[in-house]
């Protein structure tokens, strides 16, 4: 677990990520959400921010 100068949980980033798209694609702007959200729901992105991270550092708005 990733921790501050004082010894609390720290993350990783604080910045927003974002992904673009063209506005004609909404079709795969709700696919990629759709799959992001699934894999924040079964415990994927855990599963992943664990392996390479140490702890879960994922933050996916809802």
């Amino acid at each position: 677990i990733l921790k501050d100068e004082n010894g609390k949980d720290a993350s990783l980033a604080t910045e927003d990520y974002v992904v673009a798209f063209r506005k004609t694609d909404a079709s795969l702007k709700e696919k990629v959400e759709g799959a992001l959200k699934a894999m924040a729901k079964d415990g994927t992105m855990a599963r992943i921010s664990k392996k390479w991270f140490g702890a879960d550092v994922t933050t996916v708005e809802k």
